[in-house]
């Protein structure tokens, strides 16, 4: 395993916590990949999870990850009782989601955390790509609490930002905009939606070859 240390840590409400590492001296990742984070309970009883990077390669400083802390309490009181200069120990990275053709029109589709891949994989692509073509559909429960929103209005990139609160869901937004066959669509986020996207997706003409997911 690998020490990391603390170097901010950002609340979004009861929902999210933005978490930055300092990134240690060697350590390797590609876009779209994760590492396991060793954790321990109240009782010290040890556990581990998983999570994707959501920075990119090129950011040398630190390692930022989006955590849902509504949902998984172990994790999340685990990562409430950080602080910073604490230290964390985590895995090398992991995982094999990254962009398959990068001359493809690509559609990147998250809900909630899902969206760390996706930022990951398109900060990297804005750096090493001069034509670089992306939409982002990013979802999530609560519009006063979105992840990078500011962010992600500020890229070269096309965004359909929803949100449960104001009525509105990722899938009827893609449909409504309209869908691309021969784009290549790379999806994260919770079971639900991935399927519901999926259908979508397969109703409209997308080979099932050109969409790809997380896990």
């Amino acid at each position: 395993m690998i020490s990391a240390s603390v170097h901010q840590m950002q609340t979004l409400g009861d929902q999210y916590l933005i978490l930055s590492l300092l990134r240690p001296n060697g350590f390797h990742y590609q876009a779209g990949q994760y590492v396991t984070f060793e954790m321990s309970g109240a009782s010290g009883d040890a556990f581990q999870r998983s999570y994707s990077i959501a920075s990119a390669p090129l950011n040398f400083k630190t390692l930022e990850f989006c955590i849902q802390t509504g949902l998984d309490g172990k994790g999340a009181e685990f990562f409430k009782k950080l602080r910073v200069g604490s230290l964390i120990s985590m895995s090398p990275a992991l995982g094999a989601f990254s962009i398959r053709d990068s001359k493809a029109k690509l559609v990147f589709i998250a809900g909630g955390s899902g969206i760390s891949p996706m930022r990951s994989l398109i900060l990297e692509g804005l750096k090493s790509n001069s034509s670089f073509n992306a939409l982002l559909v990013y979802g999530c429960k609560d519009a006063k609490w979105i992840p990078f929103r500011e962010e992600f209005q500020s890229l070269p990139i096309e965004c359909l930002i929803t949100a449960d609160s104001d009525g509105l869901n990722p899938v009827e937004a893609l449909k409504k905009r309209g869908v691309d066959p021969q784009a290549h669509y790379y999806l994260c986020g919770p079971p639900g939606l991935m399927l519901a996207m999926r259908a979508l997706l397969a109703e409209q003409g997308v080979p099932a070859e050109h969409v790809f997911a997380q896990g």
